[in-house]
């Protein structure tokens, strides 16, 4: 199965879903440390936020809380593992940084229907000053993506198991992703 640029895309901000929702006023709290509590509802926020279920919120008003809620010298890595009937599993690694990723969700954001997503934040610790956090979390998502094929398109059923290691930071008050580092499994299934 070939893989199109914008399909390779959306894959992307399937697993950066992870970090990008929407808590009423939260992102515009400002913060004296870094919590449990205010770390989890941040994940939780910016996932529903770029995973596409905040149906109020703009494409620009996404842009601008992904601008001020990512550190300008953020990193993100990712490494997944295609798993297609019928084929051997194939292995992509991307690094992105803070503009790239910006996009990526941009572009991913209408590559997948019927989309769905869990993400459970399993472990948070907290730095002794209370400024930064390393956070795991971990998600199932699922949707149909259009594959291109010789008999033209066709709606595949995809699911992905992520793991992701996040570093959040906090700058005057606001919540920002750092760094983010995760391991994907996606599954296209039989059609």
């Amino acid at each position: 199965m070939r893989h199109t640029r914008s399909k390779t895309l959306f894959l992307l901000s399937f697993v950066f879903v992870l970090f990008c929702a929407s808590a009423k006023g939260f992102a515009s709290e400002k913060h004296s440390t870094l919590t449990e509590d205010n770390v989890t509802a941040f994940i939780e926020e910016t996932t529903k936020l770029t995973s596409g279920h905040n149906l109020n919120k703009s494409s620009e008003e996404i842009i601008a809380y992904l601008d001020r809620h990512l550190d300008k010298n953020a990193r993100f890595k990712s490494t997944m593992t295609y798993n297609v009937p019928g084929f051997p599993p194939q292995q992509n690694a991307i690094s992105l940084d803070k503009d790239e990723f910006i996009d990526y969700v941009q572009e991913g954001a209408n590559s997948l229907e019927d989309y769905d997503n869990e993400i459970n934040v399993d472990k948070v610790r907290i730095s002794k000053d209370g400024t930064r956090a390393t956070v795991q979390t971990s998600s199932f998502e699922t949707g149909s993506m259009s594959v291109n094929g010789r008999d033209g398109g066709q709606e595949v059923p995809v699911e992905g198991v992520s793991n992701c290691l996040q570093i959040l930071k906090l700058h005057r008050g606001v919540i920002q992703m750092y760094s983010a580092n995760c391991s994907t499994e996606i599954q296209f299934q039989q059609f």
